[in-house]
C-alpha cells in the first residue's frame, strides 16, 4: 500500500470524516504527509510559522504553553483520530500559539497550509469540518481558564483521567487503564496545580476504591464516580 493509499484509508475512518463525499477524502489525502514522532519529538512550537492542521493516527500528543517563568501549562491531550491544531494556525503565515510535542512513538497526518487554497477549492465539504475543528481548539483553550478559575482541583483531575482513558477499550468488559503518558508533574501541569498535589490525590482515589495504580499504569474501576465529581465540580 502506498502512502496516498493508507492516508485514504486511514481518513475514512476518522468520526468527523464520515459521510462525506469519497471525492473529497481522496482530494485531501493527496494533500497530506505522514509524521514519525518518537516520545518526546516536537510536531510544532510556540510563536513558529505555521505549516498546516495535522490529524492524530496513532500514539497521543500534548500542547501547551510555556510561561515567561519556565512553568509548562498543558492545553490539551490529542489522541488517535482526533485533530492537532493551535486555535488558528492552519492557514499560510499564522503564526503558533502552542507548542505540540508527542507523549508516545506517534504517526501524524500533516496537510500543509500551503495547500489549502486548492484544499478550498476542492473539498468544499470537508473544509467546513477542518475549520470547526480549529474553533474546537481556540474553544478549548477557552475552557480551560474557565476550568482553572471555576473548578476544584478534584473536578480537573477527574476530567483529565477521563479523558485519557476515553481512548482506551475496557479490561475484559470491565474498569478502563491509562497508559502511561503523563507523569504526575505533566498532569499537573495539565490542570493547573502542584505535581505534590496530583500525588496526593491520586492515592486518595485509590484508597476510595476509584482507580487502581498498576506501576505507571492507571485502572479507572469506578468511572461513574469521577463523572459525579466532575459535575460537582
Amino acid at each position: 500500500m502506498n502512502a496516498t493509499h493508507e492516508i485514504e484509508g486511514f481518513l475514512r475512518e476518522v468520526p468527523a470524516l464520515k459521510g462525506y463525499p469519497d471525492g473529497e477524502i481522496v482530494h485531501l489525502a493527496g494533500f497530506m504527509k505522514r509524521i514519525n514522532l518518537r516520545r518526546g519529538e516536537s510536531l510544532f512550537e510556540e510563536d513558529r510559522s505555521a505549516a498546516g492542521l495535522y490529524l492524530v493516527s496513532t500514539g497521543w500528543l500534548k500542547t501547551y504553553r510555556v510561561s515567561s517563568k519556565g512553568k509548562e501549562i498543558v492545553l490539551d491531550i490529542i489522541g488517535p483520530g482526533e485533530f492537532v491544531s493551535s486555535c488558528c494556525a492552519t492557514m499560510p503565515n499564522a503564526i503558533h500559539g502552542c507548542s505540540a510535542r508527542a507523549l508516545s512513538t506517534a504517526k501524524v497526518y500533516q496537510a500543509a497550509g500551503t495547500s489549502w487554497p486548492v484544499v478550498l477549492r476542492e473539498c468544499p465539504d470537508i473544509i467546513e469540518t477542518l475549520l470547526e475543528k480549529v474553533i474546537t481548539a481556540r474553544r478549548r483553550c477557552v475552557e480551560l481558564a474557565s476550568e482553572i478559575v471555576f473548578q476544584d482541583v478534584d473536578s480537573r483531575l477527574a476530567s483529565l483521567l477521563l479523558k485519557l482513558s476515553s481512548k482506551s477499550g475496557p479490561v475484559n468488559g470491565g474498569p478502563r487503564e491509562i497508559p502511561p503518558l503523563l507523569t504526575h508533574r505533566e498532569m499537573a501541569a495539565a490542570i493547573g496545580t502542584a505535581r505534590e498535589v496530583v500525588t496526593r490525590r491520586l492515592a486518595r482515589l485509590e484508597n476510595e476504591g476509584i482507580l487502581t495504580r498498576e506501576g505507571k499504569t492507571i485502572r479507572i474501576d469506578n468511572p461513574s464516580q469521577l463523572q459525579a465529581m466532575v459535575q460537582e465540580g
